[in-house]
C-alpha cells in the first residue's frame, strides 16, 4: 500500500497517541496493534522514513508494556528495515559491498565498506560511489579538520543513505564517522539516519552546496568530533537534537555541558563584579571567616546600597576559595 509523508506522519501520531493509553485499556491496545499491523503493509522508502522519522518513533513502541503492541511495533520496524535494505542494495553500484540494514535502522556495528574517505587508514581502499575516485577539488572542499578526532575503526562503518551528489554523500559519511564516536553513549542511536538528517537540514538551510554550506559543515564537524564535547554527539545520535535544530545552534549552544557550566559561572562572576563595584579598592583583613573553607584570608569593600541613614553593606571575598558573601 503506497503512502505519502503526510499520511504516514498522521498515522504515526495516532499510534503514539494511542500508546499513551494502551497500557490501561485493552480495546485501545487492540486498536494500536491493528494500526501497527497496517503500517507493516505500507510501501516505505529511505527518504520517506528520514523525512518523517517514522522508524525512530515506532521503534520506541517496541518497548511498550503491552506485549501485543510491542511485538507489532517490532514487526513493523523489521518490515520497514527489510524494505530499506532492498532499496539500498538495489541502488548500490557494482563492486561495492552493501551488507547489513540501511542506516535508517542501523543498531550495531556494520561490516560494509564505504566510499573512499579523505583520511582512510592504510589498506582500506573502498571505491567511490561511481567506481572512480572523486575529483581533487571535491575532496578538498569537504574534508575533516585536522585534529578533530580519531576516525572510528572500519569495522564500525554503517550504510548511510545517499543522494547521488558526491559532495553531499561525502559530508554525510564524515558526519556518520563523527557520530560513531557516541555509539557507546547512545547505543540505540541510528548513525546513518542521524548523519543524513543533519546533512539534509544543512542543505535546505543554505539552499544547496555552496560556500555557506561548506562553512556550516566545517563548524558542525569540528564540534561533533571535538574530543571534549561528547554531549553534542550523544544528543544528536539519540535524536534529542534533530538535524534542523543542530544547524541553527550557535557555537556556545553546541558546547559541552561542562563548558556551558563554565561559561555560566564566568557570566555570574562578571555580573557580580559589575553589580558590586569590583573596581573599588579592596582591603585585606583576617576579621572575617569564610563559611566555605573556614580560612580568614579575605578582602572586602563597603558600599551604600540602602538609604543614607542605614549602615553600609560590606562585600567580602575569600582569597583562598573565592567564596563571596555580604552583610550589613
Amino acid at each position: 500500500m503506497s503512502i505519502d509523508a503526510a499520511q504516514l506522519t498522521a498515522r504515526i501520531e495516532e499510534a503514539l497517541r494511542l500508546s499513551e493509553k494502551a497500557s490501561d485499556d485493552p480495546d485501545i491496545a487492540q486498536d494500536l496493534t491493528d494500526l501497527l499491523k497496517a503500517l507493516q503493509t505500507c510501501q516505505v522508502t529511505t527518504q520517506l522514513l528520514l523525512e518523517t522519522q517514522a522508524g525512530k518513533k515506532i521503534r520506541k513502541l517496541a518497548k511498550h508494556s503491552n506485549a501485543a503492541v510491542s511485538q507489532a511495533a517490532a514487526a513493523t520496524v523489521s518490515s520497514w528495515k527489510e524494505a530499506v535494505t532492498k532499496e539500498t542494495v538495489a541502488s548500490t553500484p557494482a563492486g561495492e559491498v552493501a551488507n547489513g540494514s540501511a542506516g535508517v535502522f542501523s543498531q550495531g556495528s556494520q561490516s560494509s565498506s564505504q566510499p573512499s574517505q579523505p583520511s582512510q587508514q592504510a589498506g582500506s581502499a573502498a571505491p567511490a560511489e561511481n567506481g572512480q575516485p572523486p575529483p581533487a577539488k571535491r575532496q578538498k572542499s569537504i574534508s575533516a579538520p585536522n585534529g578533530a578526532g580519531a576516525k572510528p575503526p572500519a569495522s564500525q562503518a554503517v550504510i548511510v543513505p545517499k543522494t547521488g551528489d558526491s559532495v553531499r554523500d561525502k559530508t554525510r559519511q564524515l558526519f556518520a564517522e563523527a557520530l560513531l564516536l557516541a555509539r557507546e553513549d547512545a547505543p540505540g542511536g541510528d548513525v546513518g539516519a542521524a548523519a543524513a538528517e543533519a546533512e539534509a537540514a544543512m542543505y535546505r538551510q543554505n539552499g544547496g552546496v555552496n560556500a555557506r554550506y561548506k562553512a556550516k559543515y566545517r563548524s558542525l564537524i569540528f564540534n561533533l568530533k571535538d574530543a571534549n564535547n561528547p554531549d553534542l554527539r550523544r544528543r544528536v545520535l539519540s535524536g534529542e537534537i534533530t538535524g534542523d535544530v543542530l544547524v541553527n545552534l550557535s557555537a556556545e549552544e553546541m558546547a559541552s555541558d561542562a563548558r556551558k557550566s563554565e561559561n555560566e559561572q564566568i557570566r555570574k562572576t562578571a555580573l557580580f563584579e559589575a553589580e558590586r563595584g569590583q573596581h573599588m579598592k579592596k582591603a585585606t583583613t583576617d576579621q572575617f571567616q569564610c563559611g566555605k573553607c573556614k580560612q580568614r584570608k579575605c578582602q572586602y569593600y563597603q558600599m551604600q546600597t540602602r538609604s543614607a541613614d542605614e549602615p553600609m553593606t560590606t562585600f567580602v571575598t575569600c582569597t583562598v576559595c573565592g567564596n563571596r558573601w555580604k552583610f550589613c
